[in-house]
């Protein structure tokens, strides 16, 4: 019986078949060799199984053309089902290796402890211009907050893209497929409150960063982010109003999409329930003009004073 490996790298692949190869090359300059790589193709055609087939032979390749499109998340989780090692390394086909000794260096991270879930800081690199990668590395004292409010990370979502993360997969974590703006950090949150996590303070990968992503697509369109922002909420509802960054992160929902009544967040929910202290920020806010609340210092200072007054 063939032994399984440490560490699935999995790619749900979509169409792009320089951007795959790039990752492919990353991966067999890696050091640690102890991997399978599982590539599941939501294409519309049979470019990338061409390609792959013409120019790959290395037998820890494993290919797998999606019968009917996932589409996203659903192609991410169709790509860990498929998985065998001990642990999932998730590599969008836009994102790569930094470095020969990358996939290693996460391999070490799973020996220091008892952990289930690692990630690593990272290079961003903007696709569509030429300017230098840019490391985001987050602190300590940033990490230890996570660790303790991980709800904090929808405020901010400093851990990054799903490239960053290595997951047990013996804990069978999955994403919401009914998301797809916040999918990761609420795959994240669900993960830091359950299990121990780690932090690899070094860029580890390089995270591909376009305007024809879908994450920049769905950007600014209400009639996405809020109806996840109340998934999110009703998953994860125990203080988290009680958390100022949180709140300030609805505070934020709520200016930048200009809403200011009742009946226009009700319009958006889609039928989901809306919180009640959401109806008191758009309450609260309506009574001021749109360019203070667009000022950093007062906006910062009317979300404090409405904290306060409707702190649960």
């Amino acid at each position: 019986m063939q032994t399984p490996p440490a560490i699935s790298i999995c790619i749900p692949a979509y169409k792009h078949v320089e951007f795959l190869q790039r990752l492919l090359d990353s991966i067999a300059l890696q050091t640690f060799t102890d991997y399978e790589v599982v590539i599941t193709d939501d294409s519309p055609d049979v470019g990338l199984q061409v390609f792959l087939h013409k120019n790959y032979t290395d037998a820890r390749i494993k290919y797998y053309k999606n019968q009917k499109v996932l589409g996203s998340p659903e192609n991410w989780n169709e790509s860990m089902r498929k998985a065998t090692g001990d642990w999932i390394k998730m590599m969008h086909d836009d994102d790569w290796f930094a470095s020969p000794t990358a996939l290693e260096s996460f391999f070490k991270a799973t020996t220091t402890g008892n952990h289930k879930f690692i990630c690593s800081a990272f290079y961003r690199v903007d696709l569509d211009n030429d300017v230098q990668p840019t490391a985001v590395i987050m602190s300590e004292n940033k990490w230890q907050s996570i660790q303790k409010q991980p709800i904090n990370l929808y405020a901010n979502n400093c851990i990054g893209h799903p490239s960053v993360s290595l997951i047990k997969r013996s804990v069978n974590a999955y994403y919401d497929s009914r998301m797809t703006w916040l999918v990761d950090l609420d795959y994240y949150i669900g993960l830091i409150k359950k299990y121990d996590s780690f932090y690899i303070n070094q860029p580890l990968v390089k995270i591909g960063m376009s305007a024809q992503q879908l994450t920049a697509q769905i950007h600014h369109r209400p009639e996405i982010e809020i109806p996840e922002a109340l998934l999110l909420q009703s998953k994860y509802t125990v203080s988290t109003f009680g958390q100022i960054k949180y709140f300030d992160a609805w505070w934020r929902l709520c200016r930048n999409h200009k809403i200011r009544s009742i009946e226009l967040v009700n319009q958006y929910a889609n039928s989901m329930q809306v919180p009640e202290i959401i109806f008191s920020i758009i309450n609260f806010q309506k009574h001021w003009p749109q360019f203070l609340l667009r000022f950093g210092p007062a906006s910062k200072t009317l979300m404090g004073i409405c904290w306060l007054i409707n702190k649960p």
